[in-house]
């Protein structure tokens, strides 16, 4: 970014001649020290800052040569910034970095103080540097080139979205179409521009796409999953009827199948064949029927009659083929209910006796019944008197 600095020396040798005693060949001065070295080519008065143009002039175009690459301080090799002198050395730092030594870094001694180097001050401020902003390359003057950065088109300036740098130029134009300038989507989502086509070509609700099943419908991404669970006829959908067990039929059909398939489902419900009101599992249906009260049976008397089951009870008390006891508990077998009244008839004095004899042993029974409730009142008589005289003593 900058030149090269020349080593101060060499610098001294070139521009000012060497003493008359020193005057050799391989003579070099040890310090950068002007004062020092040349006592009466150092003037301190006006005359010397007249001189101080044509002196910097000549350094400037001097530092700008190969060998001009010590022009850097030794702390931060970086171009040196208000140079300043060491005192024990004679060696130039950057009195910034100077600053909270206490031992010179070259030399090693203690560092108390130091002064500014002026001339190479003015010298280093004077120098034709490059604006160091890639693709500018306008040559300002060290001491210009704050006031240069600060408006320099080529400067990088941070894009607002975070992208990065971009030169001051073409920031604008840059951050209208930036990569991570935000854009709202149709669907309500906020994302980087540069990641909306993907957006749109994956997950985006709003966009319009075919059914993924094949069916032909258009509708909105967002949509398909209710499409695919609600009306899409290519949806594969399980047959939801259940065995008695509670076991769901094992078929799985389109949707648009469906519908064919549960007709003939063996687990639909089809309304009971034998009468009843009750829906029935078609493989069910036979084992329902052997158990089913509105199936019409034939009498199971033989009397000709048909009867629901649920209403056998009912036809056997009107049967004339069941059979039914005597009424007057005779020791003949039960008789048909068709011929009971002619049994009556036949057996009407053997009825009377059988009753006459009914009524004796009823009423000897009554007798002993009598008999055992007058024993037990005696009974309950004397634990009456025997509690009240206990109740009489302990009251005395």
């Amino acid at each position: 970014m900058f030149p090269k600095p020349l080593w101060f020396p060499s610098l001294a040798s070139t521009l000012l001649p060497a003493p008359p005693r020193l005057r050799t060949a391989q003579w070099t001065p040890r310090c950068t020290n002007l004062r020092e070295c040349y006592p009466s080519s150092w003037p301190a008065t006006t005359e010397y800052c007249e001189r101080t143009t044509s002196l910097v002039i000549s350094m400037a175009r001097l530092v700008q040569t190969p060998d001009a690459q010590h022009w850097k301080c030794p702390i931060c090799l970086d171009l040196l910034t208000s140079p300043a002198e060491t005192p024990c050395c004679a060696n130039l730092f950057c009195e910034g970095c100077l600053r909270g030594l206490t031992r010179c870094p070259l030399c090693k001694q203690a560092l108390r103080k130091w002064r500014l180097n002026l001339p190479v001050q003015r010298l280093l401020e004077n120098l034709e540097v490059s604006c160091p902003f890639a693709g500018c390359g306008q040559e300002v003057r060290r001491r210009d080139l704050p006031a240069h950065e600060a408006q320099c088109d080529w400067m990088p300036l941070l894009c607002k979205y975070g992208c990065g740098l971009i030169p001051r130029q073409t920031l604008r134009l840059h951050e209208q179409g930036c990569r991570l300038r935000p854009v709202t989507c149709k669907c309500g989502l906020t994302l980087p521009s540069c990641e909306v086509s993907v957006h749109l070509s994956t997950v985006c609700p709003e966009v319009p796409q075919e059914c993924l099943l094949g069916c032909g419908a258009v509708l909105k991404r967002g949509q398909s999953e209710s499409h695919q669970k609600e009306e899409c006829p290519n949806t594969l959908m399980r047959c939801r009827n259940l065995s008695t067990a509670g076991a769901f039929c094992t078929v799985s059909y389109l949707r648009k199948e469906l519908a064919e398939h549960q007709l003939m489902c063996q687990f639909r419900q089809v309304p009971c064949s034998y009468g009843c009101s009750r829906k029935v599992i078609y493989a069910d249906l036979k084992q329902h029927g052997e158990l089913c009260s509105g199936r019409v049976l034939p009498c199971v008397q033989g009397c000709g009659a048909s009867v629901r089951r649920r209403d056998t009870e009912t036809h056997s008390q009107v049967c004339p083929l069941q059979p039914v006891p005597c009424p007057f508990s005779c020791t003949e077998s039960p008789v048909l209910r068709r011929d009971l009244d002619v049994h009556l008839q036949v057996g009407e004095s053997r009825h009377w006796t059988l009753t006459a004899t009914r009524l004796a042993q009823l009423a000897g029974e009554m007798a002993k019944v009598q008999e055992e409730v007058s024993k037990l009142r005696c009974v309950q008589r004397l634990e009456v008197r025997a509690l009240r005289s206990l109740l009489s003593n302990e009251q005395v």
